[in-house]
């Protein structure tokens, strides 16, 4: 994410290779996978992207996706 957001959802597609290896009908079957990214600065300045499928904002808060991540 390059916006100044702080937590988005991202979504991930098959490249164009894909339809080359395995055919154009495989490549329509191929599903798009989403997924949520949440930036965080560590107390050191050290910045980093949290990718996780919790996509559910409401339930699983920045906050909450940060403190899960330290308990995996």
């Amino acid at each position: 994410m390059k916006s100044k957001k702080q937590d988005g959802i991202i979504e991930i597609v098959a490249p164009s290779s894909f339809r080359g290896k395995y055919g154009a009908e495989a490549f329509k079957c191929a599903p798009a996978i989403k997924l949520r990214a949440v930036k965080w600065t560590a107390p050191d300045g050290t910045k980093s992207m949290l990718v996780t499928k919790l996509l559910n904002t409401k339930k699983y808060t920045r906050e909450k996706v940060i403190a899960l991540y330290f308990k995996r």
